[in-house]
């Protein structure tokens, strides 16, 4: 096809694309409002939209291919606008992940507050902080009172989490101890032992290496 016969068929085209923009745009205008009363969602303005501009290139006299190749056109859009919906929900769900790890954190650090009996180890830290304190003299080795309340805390919750460990049986049948870790099964044994055995070894080393042999 020369350019001269070429010419008129794509005026004919331009003609016919401008004529299905403005009645796709009064469709999806009209969608709108009626969606905005509780009406139809998108894929409805989609659909009508489609319908309106199918009636129109017919209207126009485009011929079957032509038509055809519009339909291939609208089905290129409703793919785009799926993997766009997709998209967006997999964000959504990475977003709606975060919290639930924060909790799962926050959940766990509060097994582990119970497990080691934080507040009963707090006042052996603290009655181990004030012999220190009493028998530093004239200075305070403020380092080594740093040290040995971190030893004392992790040597303390080593004790704690030990004494779960065997009492589990008769944790259960109590009313003041059936919700700690262990009896209420949010915790397994093993990962309590583990805690305990790191918890101890660090509090020990601690009390070795950073103040027995500053002594």
């Amino acid at each position: 096809m020369s350019g001269s016969q070429y010419r008129p068929v794509a005026q004919q085209l331009y003609q016919m694309c401008s004529l299905t923009a403005r009645r796709a745009s009064g469709a999806a205008a009209s969608c709108s409002s009626s969606n905005s009363a509780g009406g139809i969602g998108f894929g409805g303005i989609t659909s009508r939209a489609a319908g309106l501009a199918l009636q129109s290139m017919g209207k126009a006299g485009a011929t079957l291919p032509q038509q055809r190749l519009w339909q291939g056109s609208l089905a290129a859009m409703g793919a785009a606008r799926a993997l766009s919906t997709s998209a967006a929900a997999a964000t959504a769900g990475r977003a709606a992940r975060v919290p639930s790890l924060l909790r799962s954190v926050r959940a766990m650090l509060h097994n582990y507050k119970q497990l080691s009996k934080a507040k009963l180890s707090a006042l052996v830290v603290l009655t181990a902080s004030g012999g220190f304190v009493a028998g530093s003299g004239e200075a305070i080795d403020w380092a080594g009172l740093v040290w040995t309340s971190l030893g004392t805390f992790g040597a303390a919750a080593c004790a704690n989490a030990l004494n779960q460990l065997y009492e589990v049986a008769n944790d259960r049948r109590m009313v003041r101890t059936c919700n700690r870790p262990l009896p209420a099964g949010r915790m397994s044994r093993p990962h309590a032992l583990a805690f305990a055995v790191l918890a101890g070894g660090a509090g020990l080393w601690l009390l070795h290496e950073k103040v027995g042999k500053q002594a």
